[in-house]
């Protein structure tokens, strides 16, 4: 539940986040946008400004005093919109807003008359700055640009001007002849109404900005919410499935990829199903084979085994046949022991060991291994200090069985200058027994195959030794069907030791 509680929180931050990153980005891409879209606007009106006046000369007037004593007498060229002298009628229509006078080049004509100053009406200059409108005292707003401006276009250019931005457009107006100096038309827009405008954009998507961001949380909840909460359901009923209980199925809900990667899955289990039941009616066939096999050989063996014996205490058998008899006789007892372990890993497969459990002295179990083991060729057993508190709780019979096994095959590997030493020690509710020796070892590969039915670590050594590859075989099952664990640890030439832990209570 908190790994899938982990991918909640982590799929609503990832998408709360690009939404933010996104909302972010379309912020400044809107600011941008906005403000270019704006100096655009104000470039236009700016180069409009400054375009020469469209037609033909205005009709004639006469040429203020000032401009007459400043420019060379003659004619001004027609694209500054005025003739030469001899033109003193001037009609209401042609009074710029300066006053009659005022706007001699024809800029000011068709424009409402400012208010105060008006810093966007167009003025004309010559390029060294110089103004050559009667009555303009205003300073050009960008000297430099007056001596780079052309004919064809506009220049705009940024300013500051006593202290505010200004966005200016200055062109060159066409000089013919009897004009000395260079006449430039400049035009300018202030940038603080627009920089305000930008600011109040700004502030006003900043504002959005924890509301989208709000939004985008509660989106990314209720989506993943509603992703995983299938998720989930196919979780839960992938827990329900058992090895028992094989015919439950994932919910298919919808026609999208979900219900398809439920389809599949349930596809799989059905798959599994079958496999499971095949294979499940393979093990009990080969268990009931295994026990009723066993259980039929041991009449014969006790047949064999009374009719030798019979033969064997006769006073009348030669040596031949009581060599022969003898052979008969220890092969009727590994085969009695063979089907004696068959038997009892037939029991553990049916389930019927671990029965009659109960608490029991970890002492007394280890004690009745260690005399059943006695009777064997091998390196002698000792017990450590054990204390007499430790217990072990099963059945006494099948864990003295477990014990004695693994002596058994410790003493069978041990020569008898070695030694076989058993240790206890508790560790809370858990009893650990360790059997150690310092016989011959076992191969690293051959470790992880003990445990295994019929598995000799040692194939050329023969049976006489009592061996029939079951010992360890039952000693798993014992430990499985007691809740406990078995650890093998072994080295070439130096022994093996091997870690039970059982429950103590």
């Amino acid at each position: 539940m908190s790994k899938r509680s982990s991918l909640r929180r982590q799929l609503i931050a990832w998408n709360t986040l690009t939404l933010a990153v996104l909302l972010a980005v379309l912020g400044l891409a809107t600011h941008f946008a906005a403000y270019r879209y704006a100096l655009h606007s104000v470039d236009s009106e700016l180069t409009e400004r400054v375009k020469p006046p469209p037609g033909g000369p205005p009709p004639p007037r006469r040429l203020p005093d000032g401009l007459e004593n400043s420019d060379a007498p003659g004619n001004l060229p027609n694209e500054l919109g005025q003739e030469g002298p001899g033109s003193d009628a001037i009609t209401p229509e042609q009074r710029g807003p300066e006053g009659p006078d005022g706007d001699p080049f024809g800029f000011g004509r068709g424009r409402p008359p400012a208010q105060g100053m008006d810093v966007r009406r167009p003025r004309v200059y010559s390029v060294d700055g110089v103004a050559l409108q009667p009555g303009n005292t205003f300073k050009p707003f960008d000297p430099a640009a007056l001596k780079a401006a052309d004919e064809h276009s506009a220049l705009v250019t940024t300013v500051t001007f006593d202290g505010e931005p200004y966005r200016v457009a200055t062109r060159r107006l066409r000089r013919r002849l009897g004009i000395q100096s260079i006449p430039v038309v400049q035009a300018a827009y202030p940038l603080s109404d627009l920089n305000l405008a930008t600011g109040a954009l700004d502030r006003g998507l900043l504002a959005l900005i924890p509301i989208g961001v709000l939004g985008a949380w509660l989106g990314a909840t209720f989506l993943t919410r509603r992703v995983l909460g299938r998720v989930s359901k196919f979780a839960i009923a992938a827990e329900k499935m058992g090895e028992d209980d094989l015919s439950r199925r994932l919910p298919v809900d919808g026609n999208d990829e979900f219900a398809d990667l439920a389809g599949t899955f349930n596809s799989l289990f059905s798959r599994l199903e079958e496999a499971f039941e095949r294979q499940k009616a393979a093990l009990e066939q080969q268990r009931r084979f295994t026990a009723d096999a066993s259980h039929e050989l041991k009449t014969p063996l006790t047949v064999i085994k009374g009719t030798t014996s019979m033969a064997l205490a006769g006073p009348r058998i030669d040596d031949r046949s009581r060599e022969a008899f003898t052979e008969i006789n220890q092969a009727a007892d590994g085969m009695v022991k063979l089907v004696q372990d068959l038997l009892y890993l037939a029991k553990a497969d049916s389930g019927a060991l671990g029965a009659d459990r109960q608490e029991v002295l970890a002492i007394e179990v280890l004690e009745r291994a260690k005399a059943s083991v006695s009777h064997l060729h091998g390196a002698p057993v000792t017990l450590g200090t054990i204390s007499a508190e430790a217990t072990l709780w099963g059945n006494e019979q099948e864990l003295v069985r477990l014990f004695t096994n693994l002596l058994s095959n410790a003493r069978r590997h041990t020569p008898e200058s070695g030694r076989v030493q058993i240790s206890v020690g508790i560790d809370h509710e858990v009893t650990q027994i360790v059997v150690a020796d310092n016989g011959c070892g076992i191969a690293p590969d051959h470790l992880t195959k003990l445990g295994q039915r019929f598995f000799r670590a040692d194939e050329s050594r023969s049976r006489d030794d009592g061996g029939t590859g079951l010992g360890l075989a039952i000693v798993n099952e014992i430990v499985r069907i007691h809740q406990g664990t078995i650890q093998f640890q072994s080295a070439l030439g130096k022994g093996t030791a091997v870690t039970v832990k059982l429950p103590a209570h």
